[in-house]
C-alpha cells in the first residue's frame, strides 16, 4: 500500500514476487495518474536478484519493462548478485581525479622521503 506520493523521482520498488511488484508498479501509476504524474515506462527497469539468469515479463501501458542486471540509484550502482566491483573502480576512479586535482604538491614520481622543492 502507498499512502501518500508526492513526487516519484529515483524510486526503488522492492517485491518478493512479479505478482506483488506488478501490484506495487500498478498502484504507484494509478495514484500518480490521479495527481496528472504518468510513468515513462522507457525510464522503468526490472531487476531480479533471486537468480541472476532470471527474466521476467511486466508491461505497462502495452509496453514490456526491460530487464537490467544492474542499475543506477542515487550515485550508486546496484547489482543483482551483490557484486559492488563497479562501484568501487567508479569511486577509485573519483578519488584519484580529485585528489591529484586538489592536491598539487602530490607528485606520483616522488618518493615519499624526498622533499618537495
Amino acid at each position: 500500500m502507498i499512502s501518500e506520493l508526492r513526487y516519484a523521482d529515483n524510486t526503488v520498488l522492492l517485491s518478493n514476487s512479479v505478482k506483488v511488484l506488478e501490484q506495487l508498479i500498478q498502484s504507484v501509476k494509478k495514484h500518480s495518474e490521479d495527481q496528472n504524474l504518468f510513468l515513462n515506462t522507457k525510464k522503468i527497469e526490472i531487476m531480479s536478484t533471486d537468480n541472476a539468469k532470471s527474466k521476467f515479463k511486466i508491461t505497462i501501458n502495452y509496453e514490456d519493462i526491460g530487464n537490467v542486471i544492474y542499475f543506477e540509484y542515487v550515485g550508486s550502482i546496484i547489482n543483482n548478485n551483490g557484486d559492488c566491483t563497479k562501484q568501487v573502480r567508479r569511486l577509485n576512479k573519483t578519488f584519484q581525479r580529485v585528489a591529484f586535482r586538489t592536491v598539487p604538491c602530490y607528485d606520483r614520481k616522488r618518493r615519499p622521503d624526498q622533499a618537495v622543492p
